[in-house]
Protein backbone atom coordinates (compact mmCIF):
# COMPACT_ATOMS: atom_id res chain seq x y z
CA UNK A 1 0.00 0.00 0.00
CA UNK A 2 1.36 3.31 -1.04
CA UNK A 3 0.36 7.00 0.73
CA UNK A 4 1.05 10.58 -0.58
CA UNK A 5 -1.33 13.06 -1.31
CA UNK A 6 -5.06 13.03 -0.69
CA UNK A 7 -4.81 15.36 -4.28
CA UNK A 8 -3.69 14.04 -7.53
CA UNK A 9 -2.14 17.33 -8.37
CA UNK A 10 0.22 17.90 -4.88
CA UNK A 11 3.46 16.76 -4.11
CA UNK A 12 2.99 15.46 -0.58
CA UNK A 13 5.54 16.44 2.13
CA UNK A 14 5.68 12.37 3.16
CA UNK A 15 4.95 9.35 1.61
CA UNK A 16 4.49 5.87 3.38
CA UNK A 17 4.78 2.46 1.71
CA UNK A 18 3.21 -0.54 3.93
CA UNK A 19 4.44 -3.94 3.05
CA UNK A 20 2.87 -7.02 4.37
CA UNK A 21 5.53 -9.66 4.65
CA UNK A 22 5.42 -13.31 5.36
CA UNK A 23 8.84 -15.29 6.45
CA UNK A 24 9.29 -19.19 7.38
CA UNK A 25 12.14 -18.06 9.13
CA UNK A 26 12.49 -16.84 13.12
CA UNK A 27 14.45 -13.98 12.52
CA UNK A 28 12.86 -13.18 9.22
CA UNK A 29 10.81 -9.75 10.07
CA UNK A 30 14.59 -8.53 11.22
CA UNK A 31 16.47 -9.66 8.83
CA UNK A 32 13.72 -7.64 5.92
CA UNK A 33 13.55 -4.72 7.96
CA UNK A 34 17.74 -4.72 7.41
CA UNK A 35 17.11 -4.98 3.70
CA UNK A 36 14.75 -2.65 3.13
CA UNK A 37 16.73 -0.04 5.39
CA UNK A 38 19.81 -0.94 3.19
CA UNK A 39 18.23 -0.46 -0.24
CA UNK A 40 16.04 2.55 0.07
CA UNK A 41 17.82 4.67 3.09
CA UNK A 42 14.35 4.57 4.78
CA UNK A 43 13.26 4.77 7.98
CA UNK A 44 11.37 1.47 8.38
CA UNK A 45 9.16 0.01 11.35
CA UNK A 46 7.32 -2.79 12.07
CA UNK A 47 3.59 -2.55 13.19
CA UNK A 48 1.10 -5.11 13.87
CA UNK A 49 1.64 -8.98 15.19
CA UNK A 50 4.57 -10.98 15.02
CA UNK A 51 4.20 -14.20 14.61
CA UNK A 52 6.13 -17.69 14.55
CA UNK A 53 6.34 -19.92 12.07
CA UNK A 54 4.02 -22.86 12.35
CA UNK A 55 6.65 -26.09 11.53
CA UNK A 56 4.96 -29.54 12.64
CA UNK A 57 6.90 -32.84 12.25
CA UNK A 58 5.13 -35.27 9.44
CA UNK A 59 5.98 -37.99 11.85
CA UNK A 60 4.41 -37.03 14.87
CA UNK A 61 2.21 -39.84 16.18
CA UNK A 62 -1.10 -37.64 15.91
CA UNK A 63 -0.31 -36.27 12.91
CA UNK A 64 0.15 -39.69 11.43
CA UNK A 65 -2.74 -40.62 12.76
CA UNK A 66 -5.34 -38.01 11.59
CA UNK A 67 -3.66 -38.61 7.96
CA UNK A 68 -4.88 -42.14 8.59
CA UNK A 69 -8.26 -40.73 9.18
CA UNK A 70 -8.53 -38.47 6.58
CA UNK A 71 -7.03 -41.33 4.01
CA UNK A 72 -10.52 -44.05 4.88
CA UNK A 73 -12.28 -40.81 3.05
CA UNK A 74 -9.29 -39.46 0.27
CA UNK A 75 -7.01 -42.29 -0.08
CA UNK A 76 -4.88 -39.86 -2.40
CA UNK A 77 -4.79 -37.54 0.66
CA UNK A 78 -0.87 -36.17 1.45
CA UNK A 79 1.27 -34.25 3.90
CA UNK A 80 2.80 -30.71 2.17
CA UNK A 81 3.93 -27.54 2.94
CA UNK A 82 2.15 -24.37 2.80
CA UNK A 83 3.85 -20.33 2.51
CA UNK A 84 0.44 -18.17 3.92
CA UNK A 85 -0.87 -16.96 6.82
CA UNK A 86 -2.52 -18.78 8.93
CA UNK A 87 -4.37 -18.77 12.14
CA UNK A 88 -2.14 -21.70 13.18
CA UNK A 89 0.26 -19.31 14.04
CA UNK A 90 -1.64 -19.08 17.25
CA UNK A 91 -0.64 -22.64 18.32
CA UNK A 92 3.32 -22.00 17.06
CA UNK A 93 4.31 -20.91 20.83
CA UNK A 94 2.89 -23.91 22.23
CA UNK A 95 4.57 -25.97 20.22
CA UNK A 96 1.35 -28.14 19.31
CA UNK A 97 1.59 -29.93 15.50
CA UNK A 98 -0.68 -28.22 13.39
CA UNK A 99 -2.28 -29.65 10.36
CA UNK A 100 -4.29 -27.29 8.02
CA UNK A 101 -7.24 -29.00 5.82
CA UNK A 102 -10.22 -28.16 4.36
CA UNK A 103 -13.53 -29.38 2.40
CA UNK A 104 -13.12 -28.73 -1.38
CA UNK A 105 -14.16 -25.98 -2.97
CA UNK A 106 -13.85 -23.10 -4.95
CA UNK A 107 -13.08 -19.56 -5.62
CA UNK A 108 -11.87 -19.52 -1.70
CA UNK A 109 -12.17 -15.66 -0.04
CA UNK A 110 -14.37 -14.24 -2.97
CA UNK A 111 -17.82 -13.80 -4.08
CA UNK A 112 -17.92 -17.03 -5.47
CA UNK A 113 -17.14 -18.88 -3.08
CA UNK A 114 -18.34 -22.53 -2.92
CA UNK A 115 -17.68 -25.32 -1.26
CA UNK A 116 -18.84 -29.29 -1.99
CA UNK A 117 -21.35 -30.69 0.18
CA UNK A 118 -19.90 -33.95 0.13
CA UNK A 119 -16.56 -33.25 0.66
CA UNK A 120 -17.93 -30.93 3.89
CA UNK A 121 -19.43 -33.76 4.61
CA UNK A 122 -16.35 -36.47 4.69
CA UNK A 123 -14.27 -33.42 6.55
CA UNK A 124 -16.81 -33.67 9.70
CA UNK A 125 -17.11 -37.49 9.64
CA UNK A 126 -13.28 -37.33 9.50
CA UNK A 127 -12.72 -34.65 12.52
CA UNK A 128 -15.21 -36.86 14.48
CA UNK A 129 -14.05 -39.89 13.80
CA UNK A 130 -10.43 -38.54 14.61
CA UNK A 131 -11.51 -37.32 17.92
CA UNK A 132 -13.55 -39.94 18.92
CA UNK A 133 -11.08 -42.26 18.65
CA UNK A 134 -8.36 -39.86 21.06
CA UNK A 135 -5.19 -39.53 20.51
CA UNK A 136 -1.58 -41.02 20.53
CA UNK A 137 -0.77 -40.27 24.05
CA UNK A 138 -4.30 -41.48 25.48
CA UNK A 139 -5.79 -38.45 26.11
CA UNK A 140 -9.16 -37.17 24.46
Amino acid sequence: MLKGSDAGNQIPDRAEMTFSLRFVEPDGCEKWMAFLREKTGLEVERYGTLRLPVVSDPDDANVQRLLTVLRRRTPKMRLGRMSCATDASYFAPLKLPTVIFAATGVGSHGADERISLKSLSDYVVSLTEFLSEGSSDGNR
